[in-house]
């Protein structure tokens, strides 16, 4: 429950922002009790322009489904089902109250983590059956109607569980099956002889003019509920790109970073006090500044599949603690959130973790602090160290450079250490080790932090 006025629990992510008008909504309307607004909350059209597809269920087979209903069966949906169509619905149905449980908890990841395993469910269900086979079998019909019915049920009860993250689709639905506003009280019923309407196309291509709308709020005068310094959070937009993601819209996206030495960055670190005039030494007793360096690099992220003998992404971690525009907070804050979700999100204990390639400009304050927050989560026996040695600082590319260097690290089991540095300084913590060491690896990860407070950690496993 919230009090009377309202601090906002932190959400995944721990990114701050605009959530003051969110606290307010649940305060006011809600009597403080976030479970609530999840489950009760209506459409909420204004926190999204446009929603263009159904997570993990294909494009197009809602669309054929509920043309054939509508054409063939005048939109009746069957009020008898086949008996593996009864049991995929309960399955469905009886995950409602798993689902809800966790948005209750706010473990959101795992909610929509949970409803995309029930869409491949789904998905199964629709390729097993073929329904654009039984429509053209004579003497199908009965089949055809079960199967396309099935489908449809499914496609509710997979929209009642989204309708908190997607409230713009659900409206959608709601219009399409000619039903009030779905609930999550309505899971434990089926709609057996009620007819749908008229299908609008909800499945259209994702557009990237409409994905900038959805992350992108209209801006609203936002309430001020005063009281309480709110704690870290993620905002409504950037969960919405996490449900993307999850949400299986793409099959693979390109990442990457590219950055190259100017007049600007020279001068602007130089001002800054940060740069050595040798070779940077990470985490040295002795270190006085980094090293610039340029480069660029880009992958291509693919979903995975059971089995995959390449490495894998397993876990992330984003978090702005916007403590300082050039100086991270004191105890590390940002950067241990941001740990702390990427092993969360992996399911992978600290203690499991082989490799983690630091930030570690070798700037006085970042290294003590980072070290810090590294030796408040991870046992002593982790091997951890800077590649800065090598590369130098490469800024908007150090995350895709140093992700490299944890990916070679899994492949060929070489942890490297951290070169030009010798004298451990002993703020820093047994984590960080300067010489390289050999030994098979299960887990690495890598650490990139920014200006501003923005902090990310990645997660990686070796393949199968």
């Amino acid at each position: 429950m919230f009090a009377e006025k309202p601090a906002i629990h932190r959400f995944p992510g721990a990114m701050a922002g605009r959530v003051q008008e969110l606290a307010a909504h649940v305060a006011e309307d809600y009597g403080g009790d976030a479970s609530r607004l999840w489950r009760e909350a209506p459409d909420g059209a204004e926190l999204r322009k446009r929603i263009s597809g159904l997570p993990g269920f294909g494009e197009m087979k809602v669309k054929a489904l509920g043309s054939v209903l509508a054409k063939r069966f005048g939109g009746t949906l069957s009020a008898d089902l086949g008996t593996d169509g009864s049991a995929l619905l309960g399955t469905l149905r009886e995950a409602s109250a798993e689902v809800q449980r966790l948005y209750d908890e706010r473990e959101y990841g795992k909610a929509l983590r949970e409803i995309m395993l029930l869409a491949d469910r789904v998905n199964e269900y629709v390729d097993q059956n073929k329904p654009w086979e039984l429509a053209k079998q004579a003497g199908s019909d009965a089949r055809l109607q079960d199967v396309c019915s099935t489908c449809i049920e499914a496609f509710r009860l997979l929209t009642i569980y989204l309708k908190p993250v997607l409230p713009a689709l659900a409206a959608q639905v709601e219009a399409f099956l000619k039903v009030g506003p779905l609930r999550f009280t309505d899971a434990g019923r089926l709609l057996g002889g009620h007819a749908i309407g008229a299908y609008n196309h909800l499945m259209q291509r994702v557009d990237p003019k409409l994905l900038d709308a959805l992350f992108e709020p209209p801006p609203v005068e936002a309430p001020k509920p005063g009281g309480e310094d709110l704690a870290p959070t993620i905002t409504i937009d950037d969960f919405a790109k996490v449900d993307l993601r999850l949400a299986k819209i793409v099959d693979a996206a390109l990442v990457g970073g590219v950055d190259t030495l100017c007049g600007s960055v020279l001068y602007g670190f130089a001002s800054l006090g940060l740069v050595s005039a040798t070779p940077c030494r990470p985490f040295d007793v002795a270190r006085d500044g980094l090293s610039l360096g340029e480069a660029g690099g880009f992958a291509v992220l693919e979903r995975g599949s059971p089995g995959n003998a390449t490495p894998q992404l397993r876990g992330y971690g984003e978090s702005s603690d916007a403590h300082h525009m050039s100086a991270p907070h004191p105890e590390g804050l940002g950067a241990r959130i941001a740990m702390q979700q990427a092993l969360q999100r992996a399911g992978v204990a600290a203690g499991k973790i082989d490799y983690l390639n630091l930030h570690g400009t070798a700037t006085p304050a970042n290294d003590a602090i980072e070290a810090r927050a590294v030796a408040a989560l991870f046992p002593d026996t982790l091997h951890a160290s800077s590649t800065k040695g090598w590369t130098g600082h490469t800024l908007g590319a150090a995350g895709i450079v140093e992700s490299v260097f944890a990916l070679i690290a899994l492949e060929d089991g070489l942890l490297p250490g951290t070169l030009n540095s010798a004298a451990a300084d002993p703020a820093c913590g047994p984590q960080v080790r300067f010489d390289n060491a050999e030994r098979p690896l299960r887990y690495a990860m890598n650490n990139s932090f920014g200006f501003g407070g923005n902090n990310c950690s990645l997660l990686f496993e070796a393949g199968a």
